[in-house]
Protein backbone atom coordinates (compact mmCIF):
# COMPACT_ATOMS: atom_id res chain seq x y z
CA UNK A 1 0.00 0.00 0.00
CA UNK A 2 3.14 2.41 0.77
CA UNK A 3 4.35 1.68 -2.61
CA UNK A 4 0.94 2.22 -4.64
CA UNK A 5 0.46 5.27 -2.33
CA UNK A 6 3.91 6.68 -2.80
CA UNK A 7 3.49 5.85 -6.98
CA UNK A 8 0.17 7.56 -7.33
CA UNK A 9 1.94 10.77 -5.07
CA UNK A 10 4.84 10.53 -7.76
CA UNK A 11 2.82 10.27 -10.81
CA UNK A 12 0.71 13.78 -9.29
CA UNK A 13 3.98 15.74 -8.85
CA UNK A 14 4.94 14.51 -12.14
CA UNK A 15 1.86 15.98 -13.81
CA UNK A 16 1.77 19.33 -11.52
CA UNK A 17 5.82 19.73 -13.20
CA UNK A 18 4.39 19.64 -16.22
CA UNK A 19 1.43 21.71 -15.65
CA UNK A 20 3.74 24.57 -13.88
CA UNK A 21 6.27 24.44 -16.73
CA UNK A 22 3.84 25.46 -19.07
CA UNK A 23 3.88 29.06 -17.40
CA UNK A 24 -0.06 29.98 -18.13
CA UNK A 25 -2.67 30.78 -15.41
CA UNK A 26 -4.60 27.76 -16.20
CA UNK A 27 -1.76 25.40 -15.87
CA UNK A 28 -0.43 27.22 -12.73
CA UNK A 29 -3.52 26.61 -11.13
CA UNK A 30 -4.56 23.32 -12.18
CA UNK A 31 -0.08 22.61 -10.65
CA UNK A 32 -1.09 23.67 -7.70
CA UNK A 33 -4.33 21.47 -7.34
CA UNK A 34 -2.12 18.80 -8.09
CA UNK A 35 0.89 19.36 -5.75
CA UNK A 36 -1.93 20.00 -3.38
CA UNK A 37 -2.94 15.72 -4.13
CA UNK A 38 0.68 14.48 -3.72
CA UNK A 39 1.41 16.68 -1.26
CA UNK A 40 -2.09 15.13 0.91
CA UNK A 41 -0.62 11.36 0.17
CA UNK A 42 3.32 12.04 1.01
CA UNK A 43 3.21 14.77 3.34
CA UNK A 44 6.76 14.52 4.52
CA UNK A 45 8.55 15.08 0.95
CA UNK A 46 10.25 18.49 0.70
CA UNK A 47 10.59 18.93 -3.33
CA UNK A 48 6.70 18.91 -3.60
CA UNK A 49 6.81 21.81 -1.04
CA UNK A 50 9.41 23.35 -2.70
CA UNK A 51 8.29 22.92 -6.26
CA UNK A 52 4.81 24.14 -4.82
CA UNK A 53 6.04 27.30 -3.19
CA UNK A 54 7.72 28.41 -6.31
CA UNK A 55 4.79 27.25 -8.86
CA UNK A 56 2.72 30.18 -6.54
CA UNK A 57 5.17 32.41 -6.21
CA UNK A 58 5.80 32.35 -10.30
CA UNK A 59 1.85 32.56 -10.50
CA UNK A 60 1.23 35.87 -8.23
CA UNK A 61 -1.87 37.17 -8.99
CA UNK A 62 -3.14 35.03 -11.24
CA UNK A 63 -4.92 32.09 -9.44
CA UNK A 64 -6.65 33.99 -6.54
CA UNK A 65 -4.63 36.67 -4.99
CA UNK A 66 -3.57 34.64 -2.19
CA UNK A 67 -0.33 32.96 -3.45
CA UNK A 68 2.41 35.12 -1.45
CA UNK A 69 1.50 34.25 2.01
CA UNK A 70 0.70 30.55 0.52
CA UNK A 71 4.28 30.55 -1.36
CA UNK A 72 5.76 31.09 2.00
CA UNK A 73 4.43 28.38 3.74
CA UNK A 74 5.24 26.22 1.16
CA UNK A 75 8.55 27.18 1.28
CA UNK A 76 8.64 26.69 5.26
CA UNK A 77 7.40 23.29 4.69
CA UNK A 78 10.30 22.87 2.36
CA UNK A 79 13.02 24.29 4.34
CA UNK A 80 11.77 22.77 7.59
CA UNK A 81 11.65 19.42 6.20
CA UNK A 82 14.93 19.35 4.42
CA UNK A 83 17.18 21.48 6.46
CA UNK A 84 20.29 20.86 4.17
CA UNK A 85 18.62 21.75 1.03
CA UNK A 86 20.24 25.08 -0.14
CA UNK A 87 17.56 25.97 -2.74
CA UNK A 88 14.81 25.55 -0.24
CA UNK A 89 16.65 27.57 2.57
CA UNK A 90 17.32 30.42 -0.56
CA UNK A 91 13.38 30.35 -1.11
CA UNK A 92 12.20 30.29 2.20
CA UNK A 93 14.71 33.34 3.48
CA UNK A 94 13.66 35.41 -0.11
CA UNK A 95 9.25 35.27 0.20
CA UNK A 96 10.38 35.98 4.07
CA UNK A 97 11.34 39.51 3.34
CA UNK A 98 9.48 40.25 -0.37
CA UNK A 99 6.09 38.50 1.07
CA UNK A 100 6.38 39.32 4.79
CA UNK A 101 9.24 41.98 5.32
CA UNK A 102 10.38 40.45 7.77
CA UNK A 103 13.37 41.31 7.72
CA UNK A 104 15.63 39.96 10.23
CA UNK A 105 14.38 35.95 9.74
CA UNK A 106 15.04 36.56 6.12
CA UNK A 107 18.21 37.25 7.01
CA UNK A 108 18.78 34.32 9.61
CA UNK A 109 17.70 32.08 6.75
CA UNK A 110 19.96 33.39 4.17
CA UNK A 111 22.53 33.07 6.63
CA UNK A 112 21.86 29.30 7.72
CA UNK A 113 21.80 28.98 3.60
CA UNK A 114 25.18 30.56 3.58
CA UNK A 115 26.58 28.06 5.64
CA UNK A 116 25.04 25.46 2.84
CA UNK A 117 27.19 27.05 0.41
CA UNK A 118 29.09 29.88 0.83
CA UNK A 119 29.67 30.36 -2.73
CA UNK A 120 26.22 30.19 -3.86
CA UNK A 121 25.66 32.53 -6.82
CA UNK A 122 22.15 32.30 -6.06
CA UNK A 123 22.05 32.51 -2.37
CA UNK A 124 24.46 35.84 -3.29
CA UNK A 125 21.56 37.38 -5.80
CA UNK A 126 19.15 37.08 -2.81
CA UNK A 127 21.32 38.07 -0.49
CA UNK A 128 21.87 41.45 -2.03
CA UNK A 129 18.24 42.01 -2.61
CA UNK A 130 17.55 41.57 0.65
CA UNK A 131 20.46 44.20 1.49
CA UNK A 132 19.20 46.65 -0.65
CA UNK A 133 15.77 46.35 0.87
CA UNK A 134 17.43 47.20 4.05
CA UNK A 135 19.60 50.03 2.59
CA UNK A 136 22.64 48.32 2.95
CA UNK A 137 23.44 49.13 -0.41
CA UNK A 138 27.32 48.64 -0.48
CA UNK A 139 26.93 45.00 0.86
CA UNK A 140 24.22 44.24 -1.60
CA UNK A 141 26.62 45.64 -4.20
CA UNK A 142 29.19 43.00 -3.52
CA UNK A 143 26.80 40.44 -3.25
CA UNK A 144 24.91 40.99 -6.33
CA UNK A 145 28.97 41.48 -8.00
CA UNK A 146 29.73 37.95 -6.65
CA UNK A 147 26.23 36.85 -7.73
CA UNK A 148 27.15 37.84 -11.32
CA UNK A 149 30.77 36.66 -11.38
CA UNK A 150 29.33 33.34 -10.96
CA UNK A 151 26.42 33.74 -13.35
CA UNK A 152 27.38 36.53 -15.43
CA UNK A 153 24.26 35.84 -18.38
CA UNK A 154 21.53 36.54 -15.59
CA UNK A 155 19.76 39.24 -16.98
CA UNK A 156 17.71 40.11 -13.75
CA UNK A 157 20.70 39.83 -11.78
CA UNK A 158 21.67 42.71 -14.13
CA UNK A 159 18.60 44.89 -13.29
CA UNK A 160 19.15 44.64 -9.49
CA UNK A 161 22.55 45.57 -9.88
CA UNK A 162 21.61 48.66 -11.75
CA UNK A 163 18.61 49.36 -9.28
CA UNK A 164 21.23 48.92 -6.65
CA UNK A 165 24.12 51.69 -8.57
CA UNK A 166 21.39 53.54 -9.02
CA UNK A 167 20.39 54.34 -5.35
CA UNK A 168 24.37 55.00 -4.44
CA UNK A 169 24.37 57.71 -6.79
CA UNK A 170 26.64 55.58 -9.10
CA UNK A 171 24.32 56.78 -12.01
CA UNK A 172 26.62 55.98 -15.28
CA UNK A 173 27.36 52.24 -13.54
CA UNK A 174 23.77 51.82 -13.26
CA UNK A 175 22.97 52.87 -17.07
CA UNK A 176 25.77 50.57 -18.07
CA UNK A 177 24.37 47.51 -15.97
CA UNK A 178 21.02 48.44 -17.26
CA UNK A 179 22.62 47.62 -20.70
CA UNK A 180 23.99 45.29 -20.01
CA UNK A 181 20.34 43.67 -18.74
CA UNK A 182 18.87 44.60 -21.94
CA UNK A 183 21.82 43.03 -23.75
CA UNK A 184 20.81 39.92 -22.28
CA UNK A 185 17.08 39.85 -22.49
CA UNK A 186 15.83 42.82 -25.24
CA UNK A 187 12.02 41.87 -24.23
Amino acid sequence: DRRRVAERAEALFARAEAMSDRRTPEAAAAAVRLYNDAIALRPGEARYYAALSQTLNRAIHTIDGRQPMEALEAARMAAELDSGWLACQISYGFFLFYYAWRWEEAEQRLEIARRLSPESADLAANRAMLLAALGRLEEADREIGRAIAGKPYRSTWQSIRAGILYFQGQHAAALEAADKAIALEPR
